[in-house]
């Protein structure tokens, strides 16, 4: 299981979202912000719904061309 922290900018829904808040108790383990064309977005969501962002957690070989 991927372990998340408040800070962290996530996929969900593959949106991207960044980490508020983690809940104390309840149904949900996260609260969400993210800012859309008819302004801000708040989501609670539960761990297993949400998805690192590769570019940010897997190496990428990018100086070939140097």
């Amino acid at each position: 299981m991927e372990t998340f922290f408040v800070g962290d900018e996530v996929l969900y829904q593959d949106e991207r979202y960044v980490i508020s808040e983690q809940a104390k108790d309840g149904p949900y383990d996260f609260k969400l912000l993210a800012t859309g064309p008819k302004g801000a977005k708040v989501i609670w969501a539960t761990t297993s719904q949400l998805k690192k962002l590769d570019k940010y957690t897997k190496a990428a070989d990018d100086t070939d061309t140097y």
